[in-house]
């Protein structure tokens, strides 16, 4: 149990590391597109504000619905892609 918790800490402080990396090197603003569900991803467009995020909706697993409401809960701006075919 003290092993899975230092784990997920130790991944938690680096998606933090990543966000901080992303937000640095892109700036704020812009469009950013995604096309699934990753909590690093996710953590890096909250980080970097951008104006609109474009994501595909994930037919099957409908991933792309799942990050979008995720990433409109924080106050981001996002688009959904329909799937073609």
């Amino acid at each position: 149990e003290r092993a899975v918790r230092k784990e997920r800490e130790t991944l938690g402080q680096a998606n933090v590391t990543i966000a901080d990396l992303a937000r640095a090197q892109l700036g704020n603003g812009g469009v950013f597109v995604t096309c699934s569900f990753s909590v690093t991803v996710l953590g890096a467009l909250v980080a970097v504000r951008p104006d609109v995020v474009r994501i595909g909706e994930g037919h099957r697993l409908a991933d792309g619905m799942r990050a979008a409401r995720w990433l409109a809960a924080r106050g981001l701006d996002v688009e959904v892609v329909p799937e073609m075919g």
